[in-house]
């Protein structure tokens, strides 16, 4: 079962899984969501709560994979005592945090907030002068 709205997430794992003859299937959150979790085997969670009520609603459950780099939102305690794997995709955003720190150091730097202001003054400025 997959927990999350991720772009594309069922259609990249349904052609992964469907090479071992496996399937996935993506919660409608308009509906309750005990009732679809119930015979899961897997878990891929987005940024939901996985915690020790969900967990109990699937007695076949055997891993809960983060969708991510933390697993902040799971019950990692409670899956290590009914001998549940807990996965992550460690390292998944490193590019992007990185790209992130050196665009937030050149705005910075380089004082783009209130260049910007400038511009858009001088630019109300020529229009209605």
């Amino acid at each position: 079962m997959i927990l999350s709205h991720a772009a594309d997430l069922k259609e990249i794992l349904s052609d992964k899984l469907n090479q071992f003859g496996l399937t996935a299937e993506e919660v409608d959150y308009d509906r309750p969501l005990i009732q679809q979790i119930i015979d899961a085997d897997v878990l891929v969670n987005g940024l939901r709560k996985v915690d020790k009520s969900t967990i109990d609603v699937c007695p076949k459950l055997r891993l809960v994979h983060q969708a991510g780099t933390g697993i902040d939102n799971v019950d990692v305690d409670y899956c290590k005592l009914k001998s549940i794997y807990v996965a992550n995709i460690p390292h998944a955003n490193n590019v992007a945090v990185a790209e992130h720190t050196l665009f937030l150091m050149i705005y910075l730097s380089k004082h783009i907030k209130s260049a910007g202001e400038g511009l858009m003054k001088r630019r109300v400025i020529h229009v209605l002068g």
